[in-house]
């Protein structure tokens, strides 16, 4: 089973600092600890605000939390296509607790290794500036994605005449969406359905709000159609494969 070991939560903590008492961010979001918002409330079980102080020991079981519940899981969804090894599992949980997903950085799953690697370097950047802090960073992150782990062998991306024998199975560990699901499968698809061109009802821009409400479901319909898929409005095995694999 997939986990993150000390070498991530390091690495997070070496670049993200530690406050112990509640601040507003840049854009005024209440954060604490090595940047727990609002949004980890599951997790914290309290609301952050003004006048709100923890401890060390709290900072640290909050982190913890945070990268096991919500970072991990981003991560893993790509198992049935990477191979990842431990390091480099723990280099993208850090790179996905600071930019928020992989996403863009696996390009939905499509790049190799290497090209992994390479691209993650290039994500140095705040507003269009190169900020120093962000390319130690990734530097530090890149370094440890193609460390091999002692004892094994250097993890390749998995064979494409493997993935072709296993037809039945999705690129990600993905559920089927319909009308009303919520949750990070849902936002994954609205991702990749924007990033086609697809919009709401009316012209509109698709939210991500991991969300499947109408606007979603008229985009989703549209790349069925296209697609010359069963237009129903589910997002089930046929649809996912188009959508991951394009």
């Amino acid at each position: 089973m997939a986990k993150i070991t000390e070498n991530c939560i390091k690495l997070v903590k070496e670049f993200e600092g530690c406050y112990l008492k509640a601040y507003k961010d840049e854009v005024g979001v209440w954060t604490i600890g090595y940047g727990i918002t609002n949004s980890d409330k599951s997790i914290t079980g309290t609301t952050i605000k003004q006048g709100l102080v923890i401890t060390k020991a709290q900072a640290d079981t909050w982190l913890r939390k945070s990268l096991e519940k919500k970072y991990l899981p981003l991560v893993t969804r790509y198992n049935s296509k990477y191979d990842w090894n431990q390091n480099q599992i723990d280099a993208l949980v850090s790179f996905c607790y600071n930019i928020g997903s992989i996403g863009g950085l696996t390009a939905s799953g499509t790049r190799s290794n290497a090209e992994i690697a390479k691209k993650m370097l290039e994500y140095n950047k705040a507003g269009g500036k190169v900020y120093r802090g962000l390319t130690r960073r990734r530097k530090a992150e890149h370094d440890l994605f193609v460390k091999a782990v002692a004892g094994k062998k250097k993890n390749n991306q998995t064979s494409r005449s493997k993935k072709k024998t296993e037809g039945s199975k999705y690129m990600f560990n993905v559920s089927t969406v319909k009308k009303g699901s919520v949750g990070n499968d849902v936002e994954l698809m609205q991702r990749l359905l924007r990033s086609r061109g697809y919009k709401g009802k009316d012209g509109e821009t698709l939210e991500i709000d991991k969300s499947c409400g109408e606007n979603t479901l008229h985009a989703l319909e549209a790349f069925q159609k296209k697609n010359k898929l069963t237009a129903d409005k589910i997002c089930g095995k046929s649809t996912w494969k188009k959508l991951l694999l394009r």
